[in-house]
Parts: C-alpha cells; structure tokens; sequence
C-alpha cells in the first residue's frame, strides 16, 4: 500500500529536511531488529534505514539491545554500541527505529547531556512521555514537530 511505503520513507524525508546533505552526520539509531523481543534483522525498515543512510555518507551509531554484533555486511557500514546513550555521543540526531521498552527509561535530562544538539525523530511517538515535551528536545514525529 502506498501509505504503508509512505511511512516507511518518512524517517528519510525527514532527515533530508533536517540536513539537507547526510554527508558526514552521525545519526544514532536506537533499535535495529524488526521487533522487539527479538534478534532477527531480516527485514529490518531499521537496517533498510541505516543502510540507505551509510550509502548518503552519514555515519549510523546503532544500539539495539539484542544485537551484540553486525553481520560482517553491516559491520563496514553501521557503529554498534553497547549502551543507548553511547550512540548519541556527538550525534545529530537520533532516529527511534525499533520500539523496545528499555528506550523509555532514558530520561530527557540524559539525552540532552549527551547530545550536541538534542534531535529525536520517533516517528511513532514511542518516547512522546519521557522526550517529547521537554523544551531543550526537538521532537520530531509524524503529524507533529515539523521543521
């Protein structure tokens, strides 16, 4: 359906929007799985994602807590951390790609620390409690917080 691909695009329009250019921005990407609770990439929008966004020159910095390595395809493309907010470290963004509840008790206080300028696109609204009124957070998601 062509709403199903328009949603699954959104993420990468919107980072256009944003960058204009992704050459040389690193982009955290907490989730890499195609769902929570398990380990399977295949299929993955995430990896789709963060594929497309290595091929436009940005550099991914993914945490997923399920993956403990990448393939070695994805190993030459993406930084794996270990913990979610090592992802963000020197970030320009983070893309909220895979919905697993560990990402929702990191506090806003934590995610603007850490971050140079704090941007986060959810485009689901998963972490709209914990990031999404907090007023040093750009929050970024669908129907809200356009550029």
């Amino acid at each position: 359906r062509v709403s199903n691909e328009e949603h699954k695009n959104w993420p990468r329009r919107k980072l256009q929007e944003i960058f204009g250019n992704l050459n040389g921005q690193r982009i955290a990407v907490w989730g890499l799985t195609y769902k929570p609770g398990t380990d399977t990439l295949r299929r993955s929008a995430s990896v789709a994602l963060c594929e497309w966004m290595a091929e436009q020159g940005a550099s991914p910095q993914v945490h997923d807590p399920a993956v403990k390595t990448l393939p070695a395809g994805l190993a030459s493309k993406l930084i794996l951390q270990s913990e979610p907010l090592a992802a963000l470290k020197g970030a320009s963004a983070l893309l909220v790609a895979t919905e697993w509840p560990e990402y929702q008790s990191i506090g806003a206080d934590s995610v603007a620390a850490t971050m140079p300028v704090p941007r986060v696109i959810d485009p689901n609204r998963f972490l709209f409690q914990t990031l999404g009124n907090d007023p040093r957070i750009r929050y970024i998601t669908l129907g809200k917080g356009s550029l």
